[in-house]
C-alpha cells in the first residue's frame, strides 16, 4: 500500500508541519523519482516537486531578488535537488513548513490533472481516495513501492479482470488457482493440442546439454559401456578440465537427478540456500 509521506531525515515518522523544507523535497524525490531508470515515474510528479520548490523559494526572496533555483532545476539531477536547495538557502534545512505551505503541498497532491502521488500526505476526509486511488497503476510499476518491496503493493482488480469472476465471495486462493490452471490449460492447447499424454516427462527442468567436444576437452581418454563411463585424466593439474566442463561430462546428457545435483550452483538446506558443496567434492583431480 501507499506509504505515509511524513518522515524526518533520520527516519522518524512525522506530520508535514513537523518537517523542514529540505526534508519535504528529499522525501518527495525519494518516492516519485525512479533512481534506477533516472526518470520521474510520471511527468506530473516533476511538476509537483518544482511547483513546491518555486513557492518555497518565493517565501524567502524579496521582490527585487531573482529566483536562482527556478533556472537550476532543469539542469541538475533530481537526486541533487536537496544539495542545490541547501547550498542556496541554508535556512531550508532548519525551517519547518508553515501551515500555508502544508496546505499548498496537499493541494498539489490533489489538484486537477495531477497523477495521484504514491504516498499519503495527510490524514483528512480524502484519506480513502489518497490511499486507493489509481492503484491499478501501482502493480504495473514496482518502483512505486517503497524500497521496491512487492509486499507493499496492493493489487486492485481491474475492469478487464472482473469479467472472469463467476462466483460470489470467491477467496483469493480460488482466483489465483484459476489463473494458474488456466495458464497450464492454455499451454497444453498451444503446444500439445490439448493432449496431456503427449507432454514429455523429465526428472527436472534445466539447461540443455553442452556439446561433447567442449566438455571433454582436457581429458586424456574416455571409455564408455552400457553400464559405466570411465575417464582418464591428465597427470598435471594445469591440464585438468575446468570444473563446469568436468561435471557436465559426469552428469551426461539426460536430464536426471544426477545432472541436477552436479550442475546446480546452489542447493536448499532446510530454509537456506548454500553453495553446492557436491561440486567441490567431485572436482577433477590428477
Amino acid at each position: 500500500m501507499r506509504p505515509w509521506f511524513g518522515q524526518k531525515i533520520d527516519g522518524r515518522v512525522a506530520d508535514l508541519g513537523q518537517m523542514t523544507y529540505v526534508e519535504v523535497i528529499s522525501r518527495a524525490v525519494e518516492l516519485m523519482y525512479d533512481k534506477h531508470q533516472k526518470r520521474w515515474v510520471h511527468k506530473s510528479y516533476f511538476r509537483l516537486v518544482v511547483d513546491f520548490i518555486n513557492r518555497s523559494e518565493r517565501q524567502l526572496c524579496t521582490p527585487d531578488q531573482s529566483a536562482p533555483l527556478t533556472a537550476l532545476l532543469d539542469k541538475v539531477e533530481p537526486v541533487c535537488y536537496v544539495d542545490v536547495v541547501s547550498e542556496i538557502y541554508p535556512e531550508f534545512k532548519t525551517r519547518l513548513l508553515s501551515s500555508e505551505d502544508v496546505q499548498f503541498f496537499v493541494y498539489l497532491c490533489k489538484r486537477q490533472g495531477q497523477k495521484p502521488p504514491p504516498f499519503v500526505p495527510v490524514l483528512d476526509a480524502d484519506f480513502g481516495d489518497l490511499l486507493l486511488k489509481d492503484t491499478v497503476f501501482q502493480p504495473e510499476y514496482l518502483e512505486l513501492a517503497n524500497g521496491q518491496n512487492s509486499q507493499r503493493i496492493g493489487v486492485q482488480q481491474s475492469h478487464d479482470a472482473a469479467q472472469y469472476l463467476t462466483r460470489t465471495d470467491e477467496p483469493v486462493k480460488g482466483i489465483i488457482d484459476g489463473v494458474y490452471q488456466g495458464h497450464i490449460a492454455a499451454l497444453l492447447r498451444q503446444l500439445h493440442s490439448g493432449d496431456e499424454a503427449s507432454v514429455p516427462v523429465v526428472e527436472y527442468i534445466g539447461a540443455e546439454f553442452d556439446s561433447a567436444n567442449d566438455i571433454i576437452s582436457g581429458l586424456t581418454s574416455m571409455n564408455e559401456t552400457s553400464t559405466e563411463r570411465v575417464f582418464c585424466l591428465p597427470n598435471t593439474a594445469k591440464q585438468l578440465p575446468n570444473i563446469d566442463s568436468w561435471l557436465q561430462a559426469l552428469a551426461g546428457p539426460r536430464k536426471s537427478w544426477l545432472r541436477a545435483l552436479l550442475t546446480a550452483p546452489v542447493i536448499a538446506q532446510k530454509s537456506r540456500f548454500v553453495d553446492n558443496y557436491v561440486r567441490r567434492m567431485l572436482r577433477a583431480r590428477p
